[in-house]
């Protein structure tokens, strides 16, 4: 059995090498490739050793955990090391991060949260988000390719796990959400559908449960269906490819949001139109909303690392990260001015409007195309948003062993589906969980870890050579010499390779409680830093508090109109 199993390992590496030299970087999707490909080398490698287990000899055991730590290890330095991208592909990938499903919702929120509010409200929350997340860029050292390892060496593992958990939550709220933005454009495009076929079939409102026809309560149980079986594919790859395209669903809705936003500006009832724009909110809920999709919109904190660990130039990730910022800023603004505009002589002030699809007559033809790019782009984001979700929460659930029964994989998807199409029954507010998801889970990540790293960091810096990566020679050694013994017919590590596994570890391990020996002692920040670190939280502990009360008023108005 042990033979088997290291065969079947190099049979893995020389699979891995293969594939390797098949995939074509992308402009756009690179980072998430390798994070998603580095994931699932890591089951691999995991799922060689699994047969291992059962050996009684707990030294031996102990040796052939280090072998296969190192062996990740290898595979993650290749692909971080032979996947570098250039300084205008990271700018690109932290763009196309960010940029997300709330350009659906933000043209509509923009005018209802005030336009003045919703600009000032953008710029700050953008140069907040920003500021906090370059924390974890300044603290990056090389090897590093998640954010969880910045946290356990400056805050401890403690604070490490709490990140994987709420990263993980996180995205699993964000999959719920983006299956029921598929519900809402797909919605959208049969009501199109209908109104050619049969011009006298209402379909009820999206915003409404209906059961006694055809809804999107009865939509979202079939498209549960597909859904399920994408979120379980064990290959993304070609899901992964797919993804680039989906930029041309953002491409599409900014040309039309332009084209709506000159027609409206030329035509003679702009004046009346633009008399009914607040500049600032009437209803204080309304800013609510703004907050919270503004929340999520710059947050980036959980997969800014590994997007900058392929990096070419490790000294530009600073100012990378700024231009990436800007980008977005500039992208939402335009979004948020010319869409808000666009859609001025449109009935934009009824109540339950969740994207601005609804907005318009459903026999257009542009919302129709727009609405079937942005179900491609969310079909193809949904599956890797599950999948690293669930690796996520398996991997602190099994302690980092992935080599756990497929059936839990299962079981988790059933769970995510359950939710999701509970949700979407339920015809809940995606605005609701976008900002709520943002509050919780982003009030951790974007203030509070944060703020202890800088506390631990400042004034240190470690010196520009120091590397966290072990030696690619040893590494190779160790495989072939493990290619050695599968050909002795001895797949087991003897005492030589031992050794010196357990030397390097206890070098390794020594190297961690020096790193976090040089982190305790701390200094004092400056008095006007904590001013600022003060506000920043105060500002997030409001907008969590902010975000629960918009949800209770939302309810209590869904009963009153009940």
């Amino acid at each position: 059995m042990g033979k088997n199993s290291a065969q079947s390992s190099r049979k893995q590496t020389k699979s891995f090498a293969e594939q390797k030299n098949l995939k074509k970087k992308s402009f756009f999707q690179a980072p998430l490739e390798d994070a998603v490909v580095l994931r699932h080398e890591e089951i691999d490698v995991m799922k060689s050793f699994a047969d291992m287990k059962n050996d009684e000899n707990n030294n031996l055991m102990q040796n052939i955990e280090f072998a296969k730590e190192d062996m990740i290890m290898q595979r993650r330095d290749t692909v971080v090391n032979e996947r570098r991208s250039t300084n205008i592909q990271v700018i690109m990938a932290i763009t196309n991060t960010l940029i997300g499903s709330v350009v659906l919702c933000l043209p509509y929120n923009w005018l209802n949260g005030g336009f003045i509010s919703s600009l000032i409200i953008m710029l700050f929350m953008g140069a907040i988000q920003y500021y906090t997340c370059s924390i974890y860029v300044q603290n990056q050292l090389p090897g590093d390719t998640d954010g969880a390892q910045i946290i356990e060496r400056l805050l401890g593992s403690k604070y490490s796990k709490i990140f994987q958990i709420m990263s993980a939550l996180l995205l699993f709220v964000a999959g719920i959400v983006y299956f029921m933005l598929q519900n809402q454009v797909l919605y959208a495009f049969i009501k199109f559908i209908f109104a050619y076929a049969d011009g006298e079939t209402q379909l009820p409102p999206i915003n409404e449960i209906h059961f006694n026809s055809f809804s999107v309560q009865y939509q979202c149980i079939v498209l549960a269906i597909p859904v399920f079986f994408m979120i379980s594919m064990k290959e993304l790859s070609v899901i992964i490819k797919l993804g680039q395209y989906g930029v041309l669903a953002v491409i599409a809705y900014g040309g039309y949001m332009t084209f709506l936003f000159i027609k409206n500006l030329c035509s003679s009832d702009f004046t009346i139109h633009w008399k009914e724009v607040h500049m600032f909110p009437e209803d204080f809920s309304q800013v609510i909303l703004v907050m919270g999709n503004f929340g999520l919109a710059f947050f980036l904190h959980n997969g800014i690392t590994t997007i900058l660990a392929n990096a070419e130039n490790q000294k530009k990730n600073t100012s990378n990260l700024m231009f990436g910022y800007i980008n977005v800023l500039a992208i939402y603004g335009l979004v948020g001015i010319l869409g808000s505009i666009g859609i001025l002589d449109l009935d934009w002030q009824q109540p339950g409007i969740q994207t601005v699809s609804q907005l318009f007559n459903v026999k257009d033809i542009m919302p129709a195309i727009v609405n079937v790019l942005f179900l491609f782009q969310l079909s193809t984001a949904l599956p890797i948003l599950c999948f690293i979700s669930r690796s996520q929460i398996f991997a602190l659930i099994f302690n980092g062993d992935l080599s756990y029964p497929h059936k839990y994989n299962i079981m988790f998807n059933l769970i995510f589906m359950g939710s999701a199409v509970v949700m979407q029954i339920l015809a809940i507010n995606p605005n609701i969980l976008i900002g709520l998801d943002g509050a919780i889970c982003g009030f951790y990540m974007v203030y509070m870890i944060p703020f202890g790293m800088r506390l631990k960091s400042y004034g240190k810096k470690l010196p520009s050579n120091f590397d966290l990566r072990k030696s690619s020679a040893q590494l190779n050694t160790l495989i072939q010499k493990e290619d050695q013994e599968i050909n002795t017919g001895n797949s087991l590590l003897d005492n030589n390779t031992s050794e010196s596994l357990i030397s390097r570890t206890k070098s390794q391990s020594q190297n961690k409680v020096d790193l976090q020996a040089y982190y305790a002692d701390f200094q004092k920040l400056p008095l006007y830093e904590y001013i600022i670190w003060g506000g920043m939280i105060l500002v997030g502990v409001i907008g969590a508090f902010l975000q629960i009360y918009g949800i209770i008023i939302s309810m209590k108005d869904t009963d009153s109109t009940d």
